[in-house]
């Protein structure tokens, strides 16, 4: 028996473990896909680096940040930029809205003082926690 994993040729995201006889290989790999000899904790913090074939930890989703505090006057706004496509963003504690991000980019205000966290996921990345503060006008 051979341990491989399988993971999506562009991507490198690690799609899943196998167990099987060598031979039989072949037949576990879908088109887009590609293996590797071994095995991984399969905890969802790994991906596949496509060029090297080499184990990886996820980094968190990349991102650019105007500020993290505004004045809440429903005017002042954080303007988020640069998130990778097929990406979503949500508020934790508030709004059950998910957006989903394929422009890279994210504009949020609010007339209510408080402290907002706004989760961005994405499978290819760690979850990552944006804190906004708002303050009074």
């Amino acid at each position: 028996m051979i341990d491989i994993v399988v993971f999506d040729k562009n991507s490198g995201l690690i799609k899943r473990l196998v167990s099987c006889r060598e031979e039989a290989v072949d037949i576990q790999i879908q088109d887009g896909e590609d293996y590797i000899n071994g095995t991984v904790e399969d905890d969802g913090l790994k991906c596949i680096n496509t060029i090297t074939k080499e184990v990886e930890d996820k980094i968190e989703v990349p991102y650019q940040i105007n500020k993290t505090e505004i004045i809440s006057d429903g005017v002042d706004e954080v303007q988020i930029t640069d998130i990778p496509s097929n990406s979503y963003l949500r508020f934790h504690g508030i709004r059950k809205a998910l957006y989903e991000i394929n422009d890279g980019s994210f504009e949020f205000t609010i007339d209510e003082v408080g402290e907002y966290k706004i989760i961005i996921t994405n499978d290819l990345y760690l979850d990552t926690i944006i804190t906004i503060t708002t303050t009074e006008v």
